[in-house]
């Protein structure tokens, strides 16, 4: 079984483009893990589930991002304190949505090239697909991105036909 890593930490605003929100890492837990890469994690804040990998700021600042998603279902806001459990999970892990693994199931040519994607690119789309809050809107998401993948129109898609 996989270490378990808890703290108690507060949730603080991050400065940038888009409103988002952090938890820091604390050192004593910071010293027991690997000192180079991203780490994926799995856990827990006040109980709500999160999938997410520790993020970095220079000079040495290790954070977990907040969305304010999760935020509203911990019913927490800037400054309070959170539980927080997680432990350490492969980078190359992927949890694909039940509706895109049908979609590429009977897609012989898109699940191919999604096979072929790196792994960030993969969990971009996942997390595309995820944040559909109904089945409808998922299953359409799916479809989108298998039509997508296979025209070679996502987002930073090589288009690999070459011209003679």
């Amino acid at each position: 079984m996989e270490k378990e890593f808890s703290f108690i930490g507060k949730v603080e605003r991050i400065d940038a483009i888009f409103k988002s929100f952090c938890i820091d890492v604390p050192e004593t837990i910071l010293e027991k893990l690997p000192t180079k890469g991203r780490f994926r994690t799995e856990g827990s804040m006040n109980g709500i589930p999160f999938n997410l990998a520790i993020q970095t700021q220079k000079p040495a600042r290790k954070y977990l991002t907040v969305s304010q998603d999760l935020l509203k279902k911990m019913k927490v806001k800037d400054g309070e304190p959170i539980e927080v459990k997680f432990y350490l999970v492969s980078s190359e892990k992927l949890d694909i949505p039940e509706e895109f693994l049908a979609v590429l199931e009977g897609d012989e040519l898109a699940e191919k090239m999604f096979n072929e994607f790196t792994t960030g690119k993969k969990r971009g789309l996942i997390h595309y697909i995820n944040t559909g809050k109904s089945i409808d809107t998922r299953i359409k998401r799916s479809f989108e991105m298998a039509h997508k993948i296979k025209t070679r129109t996502l987002y930073g898609q090589i288009n690999s036909k070459k011209e003679d």
